[in-house]
């Protein structure tokens, strides 16, 4: 048997393909041919570029007749309307455009901040996909039929099914937790009519097979199922092997991400801290992070660091292997605050907060720079694990997934300031992996979700932290907080003025 894992991202998508022994077979990837961080996505190049990628992979596959199915994950948020015809009737507003701002002030005045909080466990914000339907409603000629969140919009272009999972129903601000349905005071402030949302169903659901076109667009037999997939962060969790109490994964990727699973809902002031409710297989889920991850160390690595492609070329590996390579060992004794995209993750929000660089000095070089980097991402996701344990959201057992976690100094660094094991997951596509393993126990290749962690995920050796440094790094890190709160105080005056 032969699943593929769908994992849409928010600047392209790719298609893995697994064997029913976890062995990957295939990975296609394509980037959207759009401008990066553009406040918009057209559907119509969305739909081409899945496509594509689930052709080129199931091209790599001798006999199609083992493909038994495709599961779609993909980024939260964002959403696409359409007409009854099935027709988008907007370009995808995507998640991190500040849009639709008063729509979500007129809403918290109906329904108040509070009152929101406790229905979705979410802090209302313009990210999430309410705000901006409201938008849409008043500004979009024709009726909207449906509005899809990007995964499902492309299982109803796959199989004409109008549905979404409720991790991704999360994404909406719309979604009451508790009662796993539609919020019916919600919809009624916001002026959605219940009819408009896709019926909501548990991720690792069979949504159903493979429309005629599609299946002859894509050369697959029209018996593939098509399965329902989860928010990117969830199945990339279910990846990494995380099924217990006190476990979590940090995903290394373009945001660095923790999410740890729990049993037990936080009162409010869990939600007051921008942490999220998400409901998982065995317990909740919530989201620790930064946007100032990957995407940071990128920056520097292509700016800052950028004197060093010379030396690549020459060398025959990449600027990462040089910094990686030369990168110092021990504590660099300088301080980062990653605000570079503002405070917007966990657990502060302010976009006015800005990047800050301490401690350098004239012997300080481009090496010693790249280890403060890391260390500073490091140090503010110890702060949210610290701010996480006063809510008793306490992960013990840590893995690592995304590109980062291919850097030996990053894995070293974070144990290191973390204190605590890290147990690096083997294979680097763990979204797409945490998709084909809900489909693999959805149609009886595992028994459950337990023997599908056995089956399919393997972890390479785990790294302990030195605990000279770790000493080291607990005393710089009660300094970190300190030049953290300067700078965000820093800023919450510069925003009181504007």
């Amino acid at each position: 048997m032969v699943f593929l894992g769908l994992d849409i991202g928010s600047s392209g998508c790719k298609c893995v393909a697994f064997n029913s022994s976890g062995k990957r077979l295939a990975k296609q990837y394509e980037e959207y041919k759009t401008t990066p961080g553009a406040p918009l996505l057209s559907p119509k190049l969305l739909k081409k570029a899945v496509f594509s990628v689930i052709s080129g992979c199931v091209s790599s596959i001798s006999d199609k007749n083992d493909i038994k199915s495709i599961t779609v994950s993909s980024f939260g948020e964002s959403f696409v309307p359409i007409s009854k015809e099935g027709k988008p009737l907007t370009d995808i507003i995507m998640y991190f455009t500040d849009k639709a701002r008063s729509e979500l002030d007129c809403l918290m005045n109906k329904v108040g901040s509070e009152e929101i909080m406790s229905v979705t466990r979410v802090m209302p914000d313009t990210m999430y996909a309410l705000p901006k339907m409201i938008w849409t409603e008043k500004n979009t000629k024709e009726p909207v039929w449906k509005y899809l969140s990007i995964a499902y919009y492309i299982i109803y272009e796959l199989t004409g099914e109008a549905v979404t999972d409720y991790t991704l129903a999360t994404r909406t601000l719309l979604f009451d937790l508790k009662q796993l349905k539609w919020s019916d005071k919600l919809l009624g402030a916001s002026g959605i009519n219940i009819k408009q949302m896709p019926q909501l169903i548990e991720s690792g659901i069979i949504v159903g097979k493979l429309l005629s076109y599609a299946a002859d667009r894509l050369n697959l037999p029209s018996d593939v199922k098509v399965i329902a997939g989860a928010q990117d962060q969830v199945v990339n969790a279910l990846g990494a092997g995380v099924l217990n109490d006190g476990e979590c994964v940090n995903g290394m990727g373009t945001v660095e991400c923790i999410t740890p699973l729990f049993n037990k809902l936080p009162d409010l002031s869990f939600t007051r801290s921008n942490y999220v409710c998400v409901p998982y297989l065995t317990g909740y889920l919530t989201y620790a992070f930064i946007f100032s991850g990957g995407s940071l160390i990128k920056w520097y690595k292509d700016t800052i660091a950028g004197a060093l492609k010379v030396k690549a070329v020459r060398k025959k590996c990449s600027v990462y292997d040089l910094l990686n390579e030369d990168c110092l060992k021990n504590p660099s004794g300088m301080f980062v605050i990653p605000h570079f995209k503002g405070a917007g993750g966990t657990p502060d929000v302010n976009k006015n907060a800005r990047g800050l660089v301490y401690g350098m000095t004239m012997d300080t070089g481009i090496y010693d720079i790249y280890k403060a980097f890391l260390e500073g991402i490091n140090y503010e996701m110890a702060y949210n694990l610290e701010v996480l344990d006063t809510f008793g959201v306490s992960p013990k057992h840590i893995f690592a997934s995304g590109g980062g976690a291919r850097s030996q100094v990053w894995l070293h660094t974070k144990a290191d300031i973390f204190g605590r094991e890290i147990k690096p997951v083997a294979e680097e596509e763990c979204g797409a992996l945490g998709s084909v393993m809900l489909a693999a126990t959805s149609l009886g290749c595992c028994k459950n979700d337990k023997e599908a962690v056995e089956l399919f995920v393997k972890y390479k050796p785990s790294i302990y932290p030195n605990e000279q440094f770790t000493s080291i790094y607990c005393e710089n890190y009660e300094k970190y907080k300190k030049l953290r709160e300067f700078e965000l105080s820093f800023a919450r005056r510069e925003l009181c003025q504007l």
